[in-house]
């Protein structure tokens, strides 16, 4: 391959490609026709010798030599973005950054909803959400594949920077008709080392200050089912007998619709905070500094 003679704009389209594992939404999201993308990437598998992506059933799946320059390249692009980006003041009405955010489920009603709303005037701004994955969210941060994360405790490493987000409480929800606590007028310590709960994976749960404190007294909650979102602990809480500890922001959320009866939580570490941490090459980004601003505001709102 000779270097000179590529053309880089195709970098940028394999790029779109890999990021959307289909050609027709990376020409949406690069402001082009399908058949442009398409063409494109008929050069680029010309020039590599490689035909980088094959049909599969998620869509368009990268060859290895695919992935191996996937992230090299995701990362020189992004790397060249926050160059020209610190070289030019941000518009939050007219640019057009996606914001790439690792977000507890939990904290999307209290953040993101607000956050959507304040930037409904702003169309050209999109925000990619990525789920919490211990410990990969740090990696994340680390690699710049997430421009922020927002995640329970602190981010120990020399190159991320963060701060203080947010407080919130944790309580205890059950339904409303529970046999045992639906008649209730309070959920008890016993209750909360008795009762059947849904949690969260491992890896989360632990990192919640109450279930440290749980854990240091020497008993242990009896976990029924080890659920994979906060929306099926939820519904899961308000369809049996199982109880749950989820945040009083949530809880009270979705109390009325779901039927739930809330319960302040009966043991030590009702209170957690939550900070957002960035790689620090990233503090000076003009685009990156209104969004941790932005955030701290809302998040204001809950300390």
């Amino acid at each position: 391959m000779n270097f000179r003679n590529l053309d880089l704009n195709l970098l940028r389209i394999f790029d779109a490609i890999h990021s959307e594992r289909s050609t027709t939404q990376a020409a949406q999201k690069l402001g082009l026709t399908q058949p442009a993308v398409s063409n494109a990437l008929g050069r680029l598998r010309q020039h590599l010798g490689d035909p980088l992506f094959e049909r599969g059933p998620s869509g368009m799946e990268p060859t290895p030599a695919a992935r191996r320059m996937a992230p090299v390249l995701a990362e020189a692009l992004r790397a060249l973005e926050r160059s020209l980006d610190a070289n030019a003041k941000f518009d939050p009405a007219t640019s057009t950054r996606e914001f790439r955010m690792v977000v507890p489920e939990m904290l999307e009603p209290m953040l993101m909803h607000p956050l959507l709303r304040l930037t409904a005037a702003m169309p050209a701004l999109t925000f990619q959400l990525f789920p919490v994955q211990v410990p990969g969210y740090k990696n994340m941060v680390l690699s710049r594949e997430a421009d922020i994360a927002i995640f329970p405790g602190h981010f120990n490493d020399e190159a991320i920077r963060s701060t203080y987000l947010c407080t919130f409480e944790i309580v205890i929800i059950a339904r409303g008709d529970h046999p045992r606590y639906g008649a209730a007028d309070v959920f008890t310590k016993d209750d909360f080392f008795e009762a059947g709960f849904v949690v969260l994976s491992d890896d989360m749960r632990r990192t919640v200050r109450f279930h440290q404190e749980s854990m240091a007294s020497g008993r242990e909650r009896r976990i029924v089912m080890k659920a994979t979102r906060m929306w099926s602990v939820l519904h899961t809480a308000a369809a049996t007998d199982l109880v749950a500890a989820v945040p009083r922001y949530f809880a009270e959320r979705y109390a009325h619709s779901l039927g739930l009866k809330i319960f302040p939580l009966p043991v030590p570490g009702s209170i957690d905070q939550c900070h957002m941490g960035w790689h620090q090459e990233l503090t000076a980004d003009p685009a990156h500094t209104w969004l941790r601003e932005t955030l701290k505001e809302l998040g204001a709102q809950h300390r």
